[in-house]
């Protein structure tokens, strides 16, 4: 449920408008380094209303169609309609990498690289998500690049 889900990672508008981010302060379009930078809020469309999240709150975006399942450091879930492109523009772009058509993760969180039985990324909360073979030697020059 929505509203469990935005209650859980603490992303209830304070100010209860509803308006996050309708002034573009939260939510700027496409810029040079993408998205909101040094950890601003972005927010998100639920059932309910908005979810306020913090970039480092998310551990990967997955891509269901027109919707979008983003998978929070707490274990928490949340599914937008929003493709996953629109939610990857609002995030840091040197935070956050498209692996797979499906898939956007948050570098921070990539513990390893898997280049057996296809390429994968394993996540600090192990789970493990395809990386295409295109965009491979992308996702490890970012992921190294983030390790410093």
């Amino acid at each position: 449920d929505h509203n469990s889900a935005a209650s859980m990672i603490g992303n209830n508008d304070p100010q209860g408008s509803g308006q996050a981010g309708a002034d573009g302060g939260d939510v700027p379009g496409r810029q040079g380094t993408g998205g909101p930078g040094r950890g601003q809020r972005f927010s998100v469309p639920i059932a309910a209303g908005k979810a306020i999240l913090q970039p480092a709150q998310v551990l990967r975006l997955e891509a269901d169609g027109s919707y979008t399942r983003i998978h929070c450091v707490n274990g928490s879930k949340l599914t937008v309609c929003r493709c996953i492109g629109e939610l990857h523009d609002q995030l840091p772009q040197t935070r956050f990498i498209r692996i797979h058509h499906t898939h956007v993760v948050n570098v921070d969180h990539v513990v390893s690289l898997l280049a057996s039985d296809g390429h994968r990324a394993v996540l600090s909360n192990g789970e493990s998500v395809p990386i295409s073979r295109r965009r491979w030697k992308h996702v490890v020059t970012m992921v190294e690049a983030g390790e410093e």
